[in-house]
């Protein structure tokens, strides 16, 4: 069974398989709101990896005060 979440400007699956994905077209600061729904339905982030164009990050990266802006799907391991 999954879990779909929904904000404005987000859609997040969180399946079976543990993994939540979410596809978003702005700033990194969506990556907080993802947690953050996350959250409010019980499931416990762990991990977080960012896949970008190019490159990838993690989270201790985004809290270096790196800033991404092409961030195209990113995955939260719970």
């Amino acid at each position: 069974m999954e879990k779909v979440l929904h904000s404005e400007r987000t859609s997040v699956v969180a399946s079976d398989q543990n993994v939540m994905q979410m596809r978003e077209r702005d700033t990194s600061k969506l990556l907080l709101l993802a947690i953050s729904e996350a959250a409010e339905v019980g499931l416990s982030v762990q991990r977080l990896h960012l896949k970008l164009n190019d490159a990838e990050a993690s989270v201790s990266e985004l809290n270096q005060g790196k800033h991404f802006v092409l961030i195209k799907t990113f995955l939260i391991y719970i």
